[in-house]
């Protein structure tokens, strides 16, 4: 069985973590203290 990701997988998952790098990691500590996430984030993502 080969469970190496395809190219479009290995595309999704460049995107999500450059967009967690980017968007996510700089306000996560913020949110974290709010036990909140920004709506318009999480509908970015699902845009990713």
């Amino acid at each position: 069985m080969d469970f190496q990701l395809n190219d479009e997988q290995q595309q999704l998952r460049r995107m999500v973590r450059e967009f967690a790098e980017c968007e996510i990691g700089p306000r996560v500590m913020e949110w974290d203290k709010a036990c909140a996430v920004p709506l318009e984030t999480i509908l970015e993502l699902g845009g990713v």
